[in-house]
Formats: structure tokens, C-alpha cells, sequence
């Protein structure tokens, strides 16, 4: 086990499509085996699919994002910076 400090920020709304895309991987892994096929396409497509409600509450300004990293993100920065993904969260 390693000791790094893990960097929290708030994301610009540029990271939509790919968290989307990343949140629509993750419950399909985890959850698929436990519903049907259509409603579950359905609700993937509607909570993280394009204009679903993940992108909607990023251009939200009352909804507040916070992602957690093990390297410092500065304005500019791009989600899919290999530096991200060379971690395991």
C-alpha cells in the first residue's frame, strides 16, 4: 500500500462527456447482471448518456462537483491526461 495524498477539485464542465462515460462503465460492470437489458440501456442513456442528467447537473451552478485524484489538477488540465489513469483508485 502506498502513502499518497489524494487531491480534491472541482471539475470544469469540459469533464462531462468522459466522467459520463466513465460513471456509464462503471454501473453497466457492477450492475448490469441484475436487470434487464432494456430498462437498464435506458437509465445508462438517460443518467450518464449525452444530455443526460450527469451533463445537466454540470452546467448546474447550484450543483457542486467534487473529484478525487492522486495528482494536482490546474486549470487547462485534461481528464484523459495519462496521469490519471496510470492509478488505481
Amino acid at each position: 500500500m502506498t502513502n499518497e495524498t489524494i487531491h480534491f477539485f472541482a471539475p470544469p464542465g469540459s469533464f462531462a462527456p468522459t466522467l459520463g462515460v466513465m460513471a456509464r462503465a462503471a454501473f453497466f460492470d457492477t450492475f448490469a447482471q441484475l436487470y434487464d437489458p432494456g430498462p437498464f440501456q435506458q437509465f445508462l442513456e438517460e443518467s450518464n448518456g449525452p444530455g443526460g442528467k450527469m451533463e445537466r447537473d454540470f452546467a448546474d451552478p447550484c450543483v457542486r462537483w467534487k473529484l478525487r485524484s492522486p495528482v494536482t489538477f490546474r486549470l487547462g488540465d485534461r481528464l484523459d491526461d495519462d496521469r490519471i489513469w496510470r492509478k488505481q483508485f
